[in-house]
């Protein structure tokens, strides 16, 4: 159970790495996104430029709200004590409660 609770915990860092990097993908496409956008919205009139820049710089506060560059404690991640059932694919086909081997009829 303590190798399986360490794979579990592994996984789980991993994954958080992994949305952690596709927030900053995605992060970098919307700053580029936001920048076209400005660009735009100094070609309207007064009324609308306002209103698109009023949006924009509310989208700009929440995407650095999200930012795990901006704030780096985003990259810790929080990895919970697992349930008995989802330590399950880091057995090695055991039960996590108790001493028996799940039969596994594909592995034959």
């Amino acid at each position: 159970m303590a190798v399986a609770r360490s794979r579990y915990d592994e996984h789980s860092r991993w994954e958080h790495f992994v949305t952690a990097s596709d927030t900053w993908i995605e992060h970098r496409e919307r700053r580029a996104f936001l920048a076209e956008a400005r660009h735009a919205a100094s070609q309207c009139d007064d009324e609308t430029r306002l209103a698109v820049l009023t949006q924009l710089d509310l989208a700009a506060r929440l995407l650095d709200e999200r930012d795990p560059f901006l704030r780096p404690e985003l990259l810790i991640p929080e990895v919970r004590a697992p349930k008995a059932d989802e330590l399950i694919p880091f057995l090695d086909g055991w039960e996590p409660w108790g001493p028996t081997r799940r039969w596994n009829w594909k592995a034959r």
